[in-house]
């Protein structure tokens, strides 16, 4: 059956009401009609944190409105970003070869790779507040804690690591788009792999549960996985 969507009112800077059958959408549109809004992350204060794949800033979203924050440099894909416990933000500036923190107050620090060319994919942030990001350049996933950098290798650059979550207890959790696999990181640095049961499934994006489990997209099956806290 077909729904019906129409425009009910405009709200705030730039908000819209959209009505479906059940429930309202809103919507925020960028200033520029050429910016991509790329990756998206919430904070405990509840604005909302997004980057903007070839602009010179990164959005947040606060009180009904779009708020630009300048970042050092124009961004090119900037496919990981996460809000830590203090309200900074974290994301990776691929054309930096960098990640960059963002405090609750807009002040940006760069943190660069010693790599001359950087692929970086999702980044999240674990209770310890590191920041644990996709690293294809590295052959897999890398810490940054207290301003330095440790790298997890995993294979070669052709795993194709993506998705990364952290869980509650520390665990970091990874997706190898091309290897087909999904790897484990205990806090004491302990690594185990997975092998998932379809071949050319495509891992993408990973999340952890609240009791440990772990949930992933596979995007060329065209599935979502979920593997049971117990069964690993």
């Amino acid at each position: 059956m077909a729904i019906a969507v129409g425009l009910a009112m405009l709200i705030g800077s730039g908000g819209y009401w959209l009505r479906g059958r059940s429930a309202p959408f809103v919507e925020y549109a960028m200033s520029n009609p050429q910016e991509a809004p790329t990756a998206i992350a919430t904070a405990a204060d509840g604005s909302i944190w997004f980057t903007i794949d070839h602009a010179d800033s990164i959005g947040r979203l606060r009180g009904g409105r779009i708020e630009r924050l300048p970042i050092p440099g124009r961004n090119f894909e900037p496919l990981g970003l996460a809000v830590a416990a203090d309200g900074s933000a974290w994301y990776t500036d691929i054309a930096a070869g960098a990640i960059v923190r963002i405090s609750a107050s807009g002040v940006a620090t760069r943190f660069a790779l010693d790599s001359a060319i950087v692929r970086l994919g999702r980044l999240a942030i674990a209770p310890d507040g590191a920041a644990w990001f996709a690293d294809t350049t590295g052959y897999g996933v890398t810490q940054l804690k207290a301003g330095s950098f440790k790298r997890h290798e995993l294979g070669s650059a052709d795993e194709g690591p993506y998705g990364v979550a952290v869980g509650a207890d520390g665990i970091v959790w990874a997706t190898l788009q091309r290897g087909g696999k999904l790897v484990r990181i205990e806090p004491a640095g302990a690594i185990a792999t997975f092998d998932l049961p379809r071949r050319g499934a495509v891992p993408t994006d990973i999340a952890v549960d609240t009791d440990g489990s772990v949930w992933f997209l596979q995007f060329r099956a065209n599935r979502l996985g979920h593997l049971q806290q117990g069964k690993f």
